[in-house]
């Protein structure tokens, strides 16, 4: 498995994702965990839905949420 640094690095292009070598951990079964609606919204909404598609596009929406949510976090700050 690798980490999410990893994973972020190369979102570029599909290309450079699927040739993501060298995992860092042995995968478990005790790393799934469910999934939040956000993604289930974004599932439904792609056209292509292969494993390369959707992780790629999981991990956008989760970076593009982490980023509002801290935004908000500022703006409740000031």
């Amino acid at each position: 498995m690798h980490s999410s640094d990893e994973f972020i690095t190369c979102l570029s292009s599909e290309e450079e994702f699927i040739t993501v070598k060298n995992p860092k951990s042995e995968f478990t079964y005790k790393n799934i965990i469910p999934l939040p609606n956000l993604l289930t919204k974004t599932f439904m909404e792609l056209e292509l839905k292969n494993p390369i598609n959707v992780a790629m596009n999981f991990l956008k929406i989760m970076i593009t949420q982490d980023e509002f949510l801290d935004d908000m976090e500022l703006e409740d700050n000031t």
